[in-house]
């Protein structure tokens, strides 16, 4: 069918297994460069590249002399018969799908396991943004019962349509997602214009009404934080974790549960790049040695200027160690910058298993400063930390309260992989999506604002835009 209709795109909403049962056979080879055949056709395996949420592979089709190639888009996030836990998801997904150029010039083949639900949800997301810019209104209620006069019981269930719904109104109400780089600086003058209807600038206007689509959790989503056992280990009583997104703890202290202060943020292609969390407490401290032990944490990134005494998790000056619940922490050497103060450690649990362990300490950004006085500042030290970076685990970043400066640190990394990657600009989806795990990521316009001046700051930087690469 894909040869015949000379398809250049499948989008695939399902994983092959599913809850312990088989959703789709897989149809294309296991490795890059494997070849599988299907009847007169050979199947080769070009590339695969690993997203946070999907997977894009470029697929070669070889019939005797002739070949074609496919591109697949595969959506690994989405439970059958249900929805994306979060809308920007497959706004982001749908994104990717429309802006990848292909060679061959027939439709497009969307398929989940029975190609109704998800796959419906998905056709119409893109039908109904497309009817929004051509005739300026939409009709959701309309496209399904097209839909499914085509194919029955397209969008499935009554989550899937209201999901529908949810991805629309992100999709039109934040349409600036992927502004090609060279056309991002022209882009935010525009946004710097005076909206004489709303009566101030383009850009807070779009910041405000990025606002209003974040998603509103639910109280019960932080009811752990909220618990008596837990409450006392957050620093603050108004920034509780979204519980689905907790890094749970499990190696064993006594007196101490498998709660943290902390979630999981995603990066462009991993979707749990970070861990942002409050810097501990005196009585958290082991709390933060096991997170790090956990999850196998190789760089930690420090924001805050100012903190107790005994809050400190580390190795102090004429320290060679120090002891927190079943770890011993050796600090082995430290080195100073103008913008920071590296410290390599040795974290080892029950005196083996020892590991390397480095904490970058942020000097260039003053705790009562909403924002860096330099971007550049901010830019050397997130290329510092990647490229120390053995990507042996997540990131963990910490201010103090685990929010305001560590949201920023986050959404600036992501800005800029992406950038890299795709050579364009994506700030308002990525702030939503990290929302979605940490609700007060970037609480001002004095943040939002910094961002689009830091880009374009970065953008002037190259010269041409192949050096992303």
């Amino acid at each position: 069918m894909v040869w015949q209709c000379d398809c250049g795109k499948i989008v695939m909403l399902t994983n092959i297994f599913e809850e312990g049962k088989q959703k789709c056979i897989q149809y294309w080879p296991e490795e890059e460069n494997q070849k599988v055949t299907y009847g007169a056709i050979d199947i080769f395996l070009i590339k695969e590249e690993v997203y946070s949420d999907f997977v894009v592979r470029i697929i070669k089709m070889q019939k005797g002399s002739e070949s074609k190639v496919v591109k697949q888009f595969h959506f690994t996030v989405w439970p059958d018969k249900n929805v994306p836990k979060y809308s920007s998801s497959l706004v982001h997904f749908r994104h990717k799908v429309n802006n990848t150029e292909v060679t061959c010039t027939g439709p497009m083949v969307v398929h989940c396991s029975a190609g109704i639900g998800r796959t419906g949800t998905f056709i119409g997301l893109d039908y109904v943004v497309n009817q929004a810019k051509e005739v300026d209104y939409v009709d959701v209620f309309g496209c399904v019962e097209g839909l499914r006069r085509q194919r029955v019981n397209m969008v499935q269930t009554q989550r899937q349509y209201v999901f529908l719904h949810d991805a629309v109104l992100e999709a039109l109400i934040c349409p600036n997602a992927g502004i090609p780089s060279k056309d991002f600086q022209e882009d935010y003058k525009k946004l710097l214009e005076f909206d004489s209807i709303k009566k101030k600038v383009k850009l807070r206007v779009q910041y405000e009404a990025m606002n209003k689509i974040s998603r509103r959790h639910e109280e019960e989503e932080f009811d752990k934080g909220k618990s008596l056992e837990n409450k006392t280990k957050n620093r603050y009583s108004n920034i509780m974790p979204v519980g689905s997104e907790i890094p749970l703890l499990s190696t064993a202290v006594d007196g101490h549960n498998e709660y943290i202060n902390a979630v999981f943020l995603p990066g462009f292609k991993n979707s749990k790049a970070f861990i942002v969390t409050q810097m501990p407490l005196e009585d958290t401290k082991v709390d933060l040695w096991r997170l790090v032990y956990d999850y196998n944490i190789s760089s930690i990134v420090m924001l805050n200027q100012s903190y107790d005494s005994r809050d400190v998790y580390w190795p102090e000056a004429g320290e060679l160690s120090v002891t927190s619940g079943p770890f011993i922490i050796e600090q082995t050497h430290i080195e100073t910058s103008r913008l920071y103060q590296l410290l390599k450690l040795k974290i080892g649990y029950n005196n083996k298993d020892q590991r390397n362990l480095k904490i970058f300490q942020a000097k260039f950004w003053s705790d009562s400063d909403v924002v860096p006085k330099d971007s550049s500042d901010i830019f050397s030290f997130i290329d510092v930390v990647e490229n120390d970076c053995n990507n042996s685990g997540p990131v963990l970043v910490h201010c103090l309260n685990g929010c305001d400066k560590s949201g920023l640190y986050c959404v600036l990394a992501t800005v800029i992989e992406r950038l890299r990657i795709e050579q364009d600009v994506d700030i308002q989806h990525i702030i939503k999506q990290m929302r979605n795990m940490r609700p007060q990521i970037i609480p001002n316009y004095e943040q939002f604002q910094f961002i689009y001046e830091a880009v374009i700051e970065y953008l002037q930087d190259f010269e041409t835009y192949s050096n992303f690469q």
